[in-house]
């Protein structure tokens, strides 16, 4: 039957409800409370304070949250994630595993990256590229454009170049050098040292020498 007070109500020891109990208005605990059993709430919970979850919390359907939110330990999913705006990490972020990552990406800092780095398609680079140590190249390489190098270049292989080459300063050639084909010089030549040819030498012009000629065999005309 049908219990209606209508003042405050104390009462010294336990309440116990066997079936249900509707409450049509305010409830108001002013001390701790303990549920041993599933709180069900069909309507919109309000808490104006700190809700602490001593054991594991499972949640059937999403968790919006309107404001910020601050985790002081580790937030570990197990299913995907889906961010639909900036993911901000004010302090190190350390991934176990890969990081794969669909769409473009722009990093406005420095990529720093302690191991070995592997690309399976294109590095494009816009702007320049410093490179503080060697750059080892396995396969071949293509450069659509100038190469420029301001400091000693060092080749511990064949240097193959397909198309003519332009130097705008001396070739410095420490070893013997090698022409499977003809040498052809447009302007003056200078030799500061000898001049030793093995085979037959055809001149189309005058030879001009200047100074002392020694032959230490025949000359032939």
């Amino acid at each position: 039957n049908t219990l209606e007070v209508a003042d405050n109500t104390t009462m010294n020891s336990k309440l116990d409800v066997i079936g249900q109990a509707r409450l049509q208005d305010t409830l108001e605990v002013a001390d701790n409370t303990t549920m041993k059993s599933i709180l069900n709430v069909e309507g919109a919970t309000s808490l104006q304070n700190t809700l602490e979850v001593t054991d594991n919390t499972t949640m059937k359907s999403q968790l919006n949250v309107l404001g910020a939110t601050s985790l002081q330990n580790t937030l570990e999913v197990i299913g995907a994630t889906s961010l639909e705006s900036l993911l901000q990490v004010v302090d190190n972020t350390t991934l176990n595993s890969k990081l794969d990552v669909l769409g473009a990406t722009s990093l406005y800092n420095t990529l720093q990256v302690k191991g070995a780095t592997s690309i399976n398609s294109t590095l494009e680079v816009v702007n320049n590229t410093t490179m503080n140590l060697k750059l080892h190249v396995v396969g071949s390489t293509s450069l659509n454009d100038t190469l420029q190098v301001n400091e000693a270049c060092s080749l511990n292989s064949t240097l193959e170049v397909v198309d003519n080459a332009t130097m705008n300063s001396k070739l410095d050639v420490l070893d013997d050098s090698l022409f499977y084909k003809n040498l052809k010089v447009k302007g003056a030549t200078s030799l500061n040292s000898t001049l030793q040819i093995l085979d037959n030498a055809t001149l189309n012009s005058k030879l001009d020498v200047l100074g002392a000629t020694s032959l230490n065999n025949s000359l032939q005309v």
